[in-house]
């Protein structure tokens, strides 16, 4: 009886390990696991791709990426038909576009990890009827010159024309650095009564799309 018990428990293991190369259970759990990985990742891709906004922080960053990368072959078009429907109707925004392409000074040779977080969120009934996302990192160029680059977009919204990237800012690190030294020293002179006007922002330093109007 002990022995047909034993032969019961041991016959379909060894018919695993044979089909499997004598592998171990853990190298055969690591597969389970993988594959169970592997399609959850599919899954989650899918969902993503059928709706964006339910993961508005990926969307942020994924916005971000394609923006960067029309930026630096200089597609002002392709960047102009990602903004919203709402956005493109109701703004002229191909200006400030042709110069937002041709303000990074070089190649882009290096990009730091792309944060991304919730700039506002409106809820009522529970629901979330208006909420905006941004992301931004720093970017270097072949130049040396280093640059802070932002997107925002718009996840929720009562008007569905709104929803899509909503404006993109750029900042050129170097120059507003150089600013900010002046700006401190010209401060500092006049609260020891100095009387001189207050210097003026570089025209280099920044660089927006709907930015400045969307801050207001």
């Amino acid at each position: 009886m002990h022995i047909r018990k034993i032969l019961k428990l041991t016959c379909p293991i060894l018919a695993l390990l044979l089909m499997t190369g004598c592998r171990s259970i853990k190298d055969l759990a690591s597969d389970v696991i993988g594959r169970v990985r592997e399609a959850a990742s599919e899954a989650a891709s899918a969902n993503y791709e059928a709706n964006p906004y339910k993961y508005p922080l990926e969307y942020a960053v994924n916005t971000f990426n394609e923006v960067l990368e029309l930026v630096e072959t200089k597609d002002s078009r392709a960047i102009f038909d990602m903004f919203s429907e709402y956005d493109k109707t109701k703004f002229d925004m191909m200006s400030d576009i042709e110069i937002l392409v041709n303000f990074l000074d070089g190649k882009v040779v290096e990009m730091r990890h792309v944060g991304a977080s919730g700039d506002y969120s409106s809820v009522r009934n529970g629901v979330t009827v208006s909420a905006g996302y941004s992301a931004n990192t720093y970017v270097t160029t072949d130049k040396g010159t280093l640059y802070w680059f932002k997107v925002g977009v718009v996840t929720a919204a009562d008007d569905e024309t709104k929803l899509g990237l909503d404006w993109i800012y750029i900042i050129n690190s170097n120059v507003q650095t150089e600013y900010s030294t002046e700006w401190g020293n010209w401060n500092e002179r006049r609260i020891n009564g100095a009387k001189e006007p207050e210097p003026e922002r570089p025209e280099d330093m920044e660089v927006g799309v709907h930015y400045f109007k969307s801050q207001k």
